[in-house]
């Protein structure tokens, strides 16, 4: 996608004309002394409004303040509101309803206290160079933006660093982003911070045409970082490469709510906590996960809640209300591609009101770990169908840890045509009540399978009908034709 055109000649004789180079800004509140990069003393509050100033890429923009006169000139919206982000304390930044805002460089110095973006539905376009943004990226991030961490035989991917298009600051707190769409052209992801901060929202954003090496929204609490209160929500997200991942490495990542977003076509997991404790995922939309195969180190699920093998635990999760619906495998791994997983290291999780559809390869909720045991979950009013392994699956695989996955209930779900059996507890699994279930098309119909026999386990008022599934699971049946490539999405 291309701008409509450069920035005519006459628009740069204006800009220079009013002393505005990249970085140099001839500022009418006195706040410059004409050298961008150093935080000011005496900040700027208020309203103001980021203005269209000429076609081209990038676009220039004009800063007007509400109430004021004056007119301060930038080449670009990532000028601008770098801008703000050395200069502001309390301010909204307006921008023009429905215009386009055609950028070349990442934002890394986003304001961080007090902050308010009012998108207008405007659209923030990258048409920048892909590996000088991912440089930049480094330069603010560190070279460390690793999802995972490479553990010898634990099977975990990781993911090189890759640039979004808004880097928070450190110690960012009170921001909230509204209304706007992110197109993103396959080169670089959404939203990222490996820092702290304090109540970021976003809300009703589109963020579209997400890179396969890239993210929605990336955010990892390492060592002595400190994430709390992320919120978004009314978002749509069009993805090649992850969608929303919330991970903790040794640092603390909580109290966040992602919620009431429509997210499509994502190639690994559409939401992920990991290691992330005390937080929501509610009334989400989640279609197409893995419709373009996975690079052969990655996997992903619909949802995913993740303990990273024990060594960021997890606490007091709610995965209620979500729509997940088409999740497509490869290569017969079955445990890499889920409808919903919570494994390794989780405690205490309620998974309510869920629907799971079309599976292909794995199982539709899978509680319990391959590498560390979970403990506590209530897995209740969930409606479950049309996947090709266990409906609902418990069990801790990992033959080196003694513990046992346990203290789950399983009530009062639906599970239809899932083969060989609508609930399985396997390996080390303990304290399992499985109580008021309705089992319809599913395995051998015996209800409830159990290999070997689950530890002090209720089985008790459970319902299976039906027939037994044809043999239709391989291969997929025709519902999994592959649909080809991605098309872009325009505005």
């Amino acid at each position: 996608e291309a701008a409509p055109h450069r920035t005519d000649p006459g628009m740069w004789v204006l800009v220079a004309l009013l002393g505005l180079s990249r970085g140099v800004y001839a500022d009418p509140w006195g706040h410059s002394d004409g050298e961008g990069g150093a935080y000011l003393e005496r900040k700027i509050g208020g309203k103001f409004l980021a203005e269209v100033a000429g076609e081209g890429m990038p676009t220039p923009v004009a800063l007007i303040r509400r109430g004021n006169s004056d007119v301060l000139m930038f080449p670009s919206l990532t000028d601008l509101i770098e801008y703000m982000g050395k200069n502001c304390k309390k301010c909204l930044l307006t921008l023009d309803e429905g215009a386009d805002y055609y950028i070349d460089t990442i934002i890394t110095e986003f304001p961080r206290e007090n902050f308010r973006l009012e998108g207008s539905w405007a659209a923030i376009r990258f048409m920048g160079d892909e590996d000088a943004a991912r440089a930049t990226a480094e330069v603010a991030n560190g070279p460390t933006m690793e999802l995972f961490k490479q553990e010898p035989k634990k099977g975990k991917y990781r993911v090189a660093s890759s640039a979004t298009v808004i880097i928070f600051q450190a110690n960012t707190e009170n921001v909230t982003i509204s209304n706007l769409r992110l197109g993103l052209n396959y080169l670089v992801g959404g939203f990222s911070s490996v820092t702290n901060f304090t109540n970021i929202t976003v809300q009703n954003v589109e963020i579209v045409d997400v890179p396969m090496v890239s993210f929605a929204v990336n955010f990892v609490a390492f060592e002595d970082v400190v994430q709390t209160g992320f919120t978004i929500k009314n978002c749509t997200v069009n993805s090649q490469g992850f969608g929303i991942n919330l991970a903790a490495r040794n640092g603390i990542s909580e109290n966040h709510n992602i919620s009431s977003n429509t997210i499509l076509q994502s190639t690994g997991h559409a939401i992920l906590y990991s290691g992330v404790g005390y937080s929501v995922i509610r009334s989400n939309n989640v279609s197409n996960v893995n419709l373009l195969p996975p690079p052969p180190d990655r996997f992903g699920h619909g949802i995913a809640v993740d303990g990273n093998c024990g060594m960021d635990p997890v606490h007091s999760v709610t995965i209620e209300g979500n729509r997940i619906d088409s999740v497509y495998g490869y290569n017969q791994i079955r445990d890499r591609y889920e409808g919903i997983e919570i494994a390794d290291g989780i405690f205490n999780v309620t998974l309510r009101d869920n629907y799971v559809s079309n599976v292909e390869l794995g199982y539709g909720i899978y509680f319990g770990g391959g590498c560390h045991h979970s403990v506590g979950a209530v897995i209740r009013g969930n409606y479950i169908s049309n996947v090709k392994d266990y409906g609902v699956r418990i069990e801790n695989r990992m033959q080196t840890d003694n513990h046992s996955t346990s203290d789950v209930t399983v009530y009062n779900n639906t599970i239809v045509g899932c083969s060989p059996a609508g609930i399985f507890t396997g390996n080390k699994s303990a304290n399992v009540d499985i109580i008021q279930n309705t089992l319809i098309n599913s395995g051998n119909l015996s209800t409830v399978a159990v290999h070997p026999p689950c530890m002090n386990c209720t089985k008790q008022g459970n319902v299976a009908k039906g027939e037994a599934p044809p043999d239709i699971w391989d291969p997929p049946f025709s519902y999994f034709g592959r649909k080809g490539g991605q098309a872009r999405t325009r505005w």
